[in-house]
């Protein structure tokens, strides 16, 4: 959006004359032009004929603007870029123990963003594996969603720290209020599992990724 508003501020600066208006972007001013011999002098007030190419320019500033906004509400949008119904997963299997897991790999920042989140429940055994390159301390919250989790921060093929029954929020938590959960130490993995399924794991359990390329 900003670029679009730059742009057209830029544009009716250029024009010449030196007092304009420029509607949303700034104050009233004059523009200061060189002279002869170099000197800056400020430019009359624009004649009828300058009048009328001004409001034509201004309209084509304002349809810029208007444009730029609509451009940047689609791209930014969160209901357009990220819904659980249309993001897309790759999947493997995580392995710690006796335990196995079916899950979707979160690998880019819109997946990762949303991950579990806008979801009604998740399967037995099934889970979320963020995977982060370069390994590195990430925080995390449990904004949209609606069931309890264990979170299971892993570090080159081990665990290193478990966030237990981490709890959903209520429906009217405002987001500033939402408690965040951070690992102990920097991580290159993170499991995302139902509540419980975690239990009997340990600090230093090693995980097993199948198919370890995709990650």
């Amino acid at each position: 959006m900003a670029e679009f508003i730059y742009s057209a501020k830029l544009f009716i600066n250029l024009l010449p004359w030196g007092k304009i208006t420029s509607t949303g972007c700034g104050a009233v001013g004059s523009v200061p032009r060189l002279g002869r011999g170099g000197r800056e002098f400020e430019s009359h007030q624009p004649d009828q004929a300058m009048k009328t190419k001004l409001i034509s320019f201004g309209l084509l500033a304002a349809l810029v603007i208007v444009a730029g906004f609509g451009v940047n509400q689609i791209k930014t949008s969160p209901k357009t870029t990220l819904s659980a119904e249309t993001v897309q997963y790759a999947s493997t299997t995580v392995r710690i123990g006796n335990k196995s897991f079916s899950v979707e790999l979160a690998l880019t920042d819109d997946q990762q963003a949303l991950g579990l989140g806008e979801r009604d429940s998740l399967a037995k055994n099934a889970g979320m594996l963020f995977v982060f390159k370069p390994a590195r301390t990430s925080t995390f919250w449990m904004k949209d969603m609606r069931f309890n989790l264990d979170i299971v921060w892993i570090f080159e093929g081990k665990i290193v720290d478990i966030s237990r029954n981490v709890p959903a929020p209520k429906s009217d938590t405002k987001p500033e209020n939402m408690p965040t959960y951070s690992p102990k130490t920097e991580i290159d993995n993170v499991l995302e599992i139902n509540a419980g399924q975690a239990d009997g794991m340990k600090i230093g359990d090693r995980v097993e990724i199948v198919n370890s390329s995709q990650v």
